[in-house]
Order: structure tokens, then C-alpha cells, then sequence
């Protein structure tokens, strides 16, 4: 799959396995800016802030600074569902660390070898205002 540059949707990033909304920092609305790469920066509609990894790569933080996702886009039923991982380091061949909800609904980043796993997985829910600038994803 493939995104073109500079597009931008907004909406909510629904957990796959736990049907359950990302939140954090109370905001559970999302503007994604995808790069064309492969990358995104996910920004929060209510605070304006980033959500970002912590400087050791466990936790997810809220930050003014952008910050540039690896996506993993995989084909669902005609929605956008995706991954986010850190961009990978020096020893990505030992896994990637990839943005998980855990069974209380809570988001750690967790050290991902292979497939994500559908507590790894997130669809696009788009608002309504964001039809107009929604994601266009093909296949290759």
C-alpha cells in the first residue's frame, strides 16, 4: 500500500482487538500527517501536542515537537488500518517497537519480532470533516 505526501486525515485510531479508542492525555481524536514513506506524525486534535516514545522506547509521551512514525499499512475490508513503530535502530533485527494497547486500554510500546498482532493494530476511524482530506492508500 501507498500514501501519497503531505495527506492528512482526521478521526480516531480504533484498537483492532479491543474495539477501544487510542487515548492519551484525555484526547482520543487524532490528525495524521502521512509523509509518503511510510511515515506519520499523529498529533492530537484537542492539545495540538505529538505523540511520541520516551527517550528509553517503553513509554508513549505527549510532546510539542513533531515526530516521524514508521507506519505499517496493512489492506482491511476497504479501511486504513495501520502500525506504529519506532524508527528502527541498530538492532532492528531484533525487533521493532511498536505502539500496543494493553487489556486496561493503556498504550506501552512493546518489542515487536514479525507481524504486528492485533493489539498492535489501529483503524482509522475518520471524522466527518476529515473526508475531504482523507488518506488515498492503493495497493502496489
Amino acid at each position: 500500500m501507498s500514501i501519497r505526501s503531505n495527506q492528512l486525515t482526521e478521526g480516531l485510531l480504533k484498537n483492532l482487538k479491543y474495539d477501544k479508542p487510542l487515548k492519551v492525555d484525555g484526547g482520543d481524536q487524532w490528525i495524521i500527517n502521512f509523509n509518503g514513506e511510510n511515515r506519520a506524525a499523529v498529533m492530537s486534535a484537542k492539545t495540538g501536542a505529538y505523540l511520541k516514545w520516551d527517550a528509553r522506547q517503553e513509554f508513549v509521551i505527549m510532546d510539542t515537537t513533531e515526530c516521524w512514525w514508521n507506519v505499517l499499512l496493512l489492506p482491511q475490508d476497504d479501511a486504513l488500518v495501520l502500525a506504529l513503530r519506532v524508527p528502527p535502530g541498530i538492532n532492528e533485527d531484533e525487533g521493532l517497537q511498536t505502539l500496543q494497547m494493553q487489556p486496561d486500554y493503556s498504550v506501552i510500546l512493546q518489542n515487536q519480532v514479525g507481524d504486528p498482532n492485533n493489539t498492535q493494530l489501529w483503524m482509522v476511524v475518520m471524522s466527518d470533516m476529515s473526508a475531504q482530506v482523507s488518506v488515498n492508500f492503493s495497493a502496489q
